[in-house]
């Protein structure tokens, strides 16, 4: 009929993420019109099983075999599977796990439009369910398999496998090798982290998973993990290495926050300073590094601020969040040697940044007040850090000054410190008289060794009574400004006998320890 093909429907069928892309429907198109003959091999077995469980090919065509039933029959051999083989079909179908941010696919929808004289068009728009509804079928056996290799004693040592599976790492990705610098030598039980790091971290997330399932040591999973980022965030872009960094934090967050190492949680905090990190996965880094404080060096801390804040040296508000989570998180479980040991660890940090001519005085007291007075022995290093600040910031108020010396719990002090801080004129008059008041009560009470005497009966149950007799000192003190500079402007020798001089006192002391801003 004349005119009638203009007026025929024409019907569209278009598929939203087919297992496999145009590869896999080419192979599922092999299949259909070759009769269902097909070579399956390792290299699109996973593909082929995607594709026929989303096509549901699970019925028989004459007589013969659907594809999900030669599938299954391929994949039932996987025990007699070289460990070359598992890894190239992991490779082949790590593609198909997309990350759809948890949300769920929309149910198959037919849309209808116009064009004009053509008639209607329909076209089908197939959305597919989300691989996680049968990814457990060929993927997660794959994982499984190979996991459970790795238990087996015969696995336990580097082998003609993993030889074989050079030539397989040398053919993936580009992004995934390593550099002569980051080659090593592996152990035993580390010998196939070169293999499995190859694969994108969805598929990693799934292994670690299996791993965990399978009573992993914690610590070779944390130093898989640690290995994965070294050689595979410093190549990825932007958005990949955010996505990257945070699922480590995750999958790190599942292990046992003793078993991972501190070192490279630092590394992975640095690296995160750049990049929008989810709020969560930062809390989660930051809360893994905190209960493990105690481990910490000197350098550790000494991290970089934000971008934005370019003024500053250090990040002193993450130290604060840092040390605040460590007494939160371990304040049924930490010791007395661990508390003292962050205590002497923030006396270190809080010299190192007094330097910082931007830092202010506020933050620096709550640095040098991070901790219970309990925590220190000794406030011997409080001081010097007090001191070096004190020196950088010359123009600072009394007020501020006065509240930086808040932090100072003078009974702790030892003698030659008392007698340097009486005569510092950088400190505040009434730190220079609380000290020399302390002092005299000590020369006064015959005391020979000062630095052995304790003016606090209980360190472990926190009593204050030692941090409150400063303040009612204070409080009770009538005299006035120009009193206590006629008693500090009074020098004579015999008030202070057989005492050396304050340059003496700090030539026989320890050296002092002088920040990197300084050096």
């Amino acid at each position: 009929m004349p005119g009638s093909s203009t007026r025929m429907r024409t019907q569209k069928v278009i598929f939203h993420d087919f297992p496999g892309g145009p590869h896999g429907f080419e192979l599922v198109s092999q299949f259909c019109y070759n009769k269902s003959n097909i070579e399956i091999a390792p290299s699109n077995v996973v593909i082929l099983d995607h594709a026929a469980r989303y096509m549901e090919m699970n019925k028989r065509v004459l007589g013969r075999p659907n594809l999900i039933e030669k599938t299954e029959e391929f994949l039932q051999e996987i025990y007699s599977w070289t460990w070359h083989d598992l890894l190239v079909a992991l490779q082949h179908g790590q593609g198909l796990l997309v990350d759809n941010g948890g949300t769920r696919p929309q149910k198959p929808d037919v849309k209808r439009r116009a064009e004009g004289e053509k008639g209607l068009v329909a076209e089908l728009v197939v959305c597919s369910e989300h691989y996680s509804m049968f990814s457990t079928c060929s993927l997660q056996r794959l994982v499984d398999e190979v996991v459970g290799r790795l238990t087996l004693p015969s696995m336990a040592t580097p082998s003609a496998a993993s030889l074989k599976s050079a030539s397989f790492r040398s053919s993936c990705d580009s992004r995934s090798t390593e550099t002569s610098s980051t080659r090593t030598t592996f152990s035993q039980n580390s010998w196939w982290f070169e293999d499995l790091a190859t694969f994108n971290i969805e598929l990693v997330g799934m292994i670690v998973r299996a791993m965990l399932l399978d009573k992993f040591d914690h610590a070779i999973i944390s130093k898989f993990l640690f290995y994965y980022q070294k050689i595979r965030v410093f190549v990825a872009s932007g958005a990949e290495k955010i996505k990257t960094v945070q699922k480590l934090v995750d999958l790190l967050f599942l292990l046992d926050k003793r078993a991972i190492s501190l070192r490279p949680l630092f590394s992975t905090l640095r690296i995160s300073l750049n990049l929008e990190l989810p709020t969560g996965s930062r809390h989660r880094l930051e809360g893994m590094i905190a209960v493990q404080l105690d481990q910490a060096k000197l350098d550790d801390l000494l991290v970089p601020p934000p971008p934005p804040q370019k003024n500053y040296t250090f990040d002193v508000k993450l130290i604060l969040r840092l040390s605040r989570i460590f007494l939160l998180e371990s304040s049924c479980k930490v010791s007395l040697s661990q508390l003292r040991k962050v205590a002497w660890l923030m006396d270190l940090y809080a010299a190192e940044i007094a330097a910082d001519t931007f830092l202010k005085p506020s933050k620096f007291a709550a640095v040098l007040m991070a901790l219970p007075d309990y925590a220190r022995d000794s406030c011997d290093r409080l001081y010097h850090a007090i001191d070096i600040y004190f020196q950088v910031h010359k123009k600072l108020r009394e007020k501020h000054k006065l509240r930086v010396c808040l932090a100072l719990n003078y009974a702790k002090l030892s003698t030659e410190v008392l007698i340097d801080l009486a005569r510092n004129p950088n400190l505040p008059l009434l730190a220079r008289y609380r000290a020399k008041s302390y002092w005299s009560s000590k020369l006064n009470g015959g005391i020979k060794d000062a630095s052995r005497f304790k003016f606090f009966s209980n360190h472990r149950g926190g009593s204050r009574g030692d941090s409150e007799v400063p303040k009612a000192d204070l409080e009770q003190m009538g005299s006035t400004v120009l009193e206590l500079e006629e008693a500090f402007g009074t020098r004579d020798p015999q008030m202070i006998p057989n005492v050396m001089t304050p340059k003496a006192c700090c030539m026989q002391q320890t050296a002092k320890y002088l920040p990197k801003l300084c050096s």
